[in-house]
């Protein structure tokens, strides 16, 4: 639900069949923030699903809807929704690691991955607690490393058809190397990261007057 969230807000940010598109942005903004419970997002919604919060990711949990959610409420100007965004933002920072799920360093739901959602929304609302957050996974993602193991020192964790898990050598965007690479360049240079608009999560920083650009 938060990827249909960007894409409607996309949608209206471009003034496409805006008298349509904004009644179900707004439906399905509001349907989203009903199912969070002070723990956090679950995985799914349906019956006979555990609740409990899902790990802490881009593809499921609190970290990845918050940055959908921000670029969202930017896209259509929308504050209360930024400010919902970022009470979910805190929530996901504050969680120990112990408790994330995290156990690789890919994009989707690995310590790269974190670090660049946590930065992208720092540099979006100047938030501090954001920003330590962010430094605190990509640490992580370099402890992870593995010399002389997988690709550049780094392998992911991935299940097979019968869900048992094993590491593997993983070059990829999503949950490889590729990723990591692209996540540390983004924390490390100057040059806004656009390639996020793939994920959904591409907020715009504050310029110098703090404001987005």
């Amino acid at each position: 639900m938060p990827g249909v969230v960007v894409l409607l807000a996309c949608a209206c940010a471009a003034g496409l069949a805006e008298t349509m598109v904004r009644p179900l942005l707004e439906g399905a903004v509001r349907w989203l923030l009903a199912q969070q419970n002070p723990r956090g997002f679950r995985y799914g919604i349906a019956r006979g699903k555990k609740d409990e919060p899902a790990r802490l990711a881009w593809c499921y949990g609190d970290a990845g809807v918050a940055a959908a959610l921000l670029w969202a409420a930017r896209l259509v100007d929308e504050p209360d929704w930024e400010q919902e965004s970022r009470v979910i933002a805190r929530r996901a920072a504050r969680r120990p690691a112990e408790q994330s799920g995290v156990v690789d360093a890919g994009l989707c739901h690995g310590a790269a991955g974190l670090g660049h959602l946590f930065n992208r929304m720092y540099q979006a609302t100047g938030d501090a607690e954001l920003l330590e957050a962010a430094r605190f996974w990509f640490a992580r993602t370099l402890q992870m490393r593995k010399p002389e193991r997988g690709v550049g020192g780094y392998e992911a964790w991935e299940p097979d058809e019968n869900e048992n898990t094993y590491w593997v050598a993983d070059p990829g965007l999503l949950m490889g190397a590729t990723g990591i690479a692209l996540a540390l360049l983004a924390a490390t240079t100057s040059i806004e990261p656009k390639w996020d608009r793939m994920m959904l999560v591409a907020v715009p920083p504050l310029s110098a007057k703090g404001t987005p650009e």
